[in-house]
């Protein structure tokens, strides 16, 4: 029964799960080793310069390559493709897809 239970909250944090665009300071707290005051810095650099990876935030004060391996652990793995869709909006022909 607790297999059940943890593979059901498995599946339902994957669909819910949240990228490094869309982290607030609240969801970067819930890593390990990420306070308050480097969670706010995270967003700053975050919201002041474009990120193509989310091995970026390594330029952040205060995250090291072990913290940055915390974050990258705890974030979705799709964020660098978000990323990647993103930038690359103005680029889709949605007038193909009738």
């Amino acid at each position: 029964m607790k297999k059940i239970i943890f593979l059901l909250l498995f599946v339902i944090a994957s669909l819910f799960s949240i990228t490094i665009q869309d982290a607030t300071v609240i969801n970067l707290m819930e890593v390990k080793g990420v306070g308050e005051k480097t969670a706010d810095k995270i967003v700053a650099y975050r919201d002041s310069h474009k990120l193509n990876s989310i091995d970026d935030l390594i330029n952040v004060k205060g995250v090291g390559k072990r913290k940055l391996e915390r974050i990258k652990a705890y974030f979705d793995d799709n964020s660098e493709s978000a990323l990647a869709i993103e930038s690359d909006k103005s680029e889709i022909d949605l007038t193909k897809y009738d």
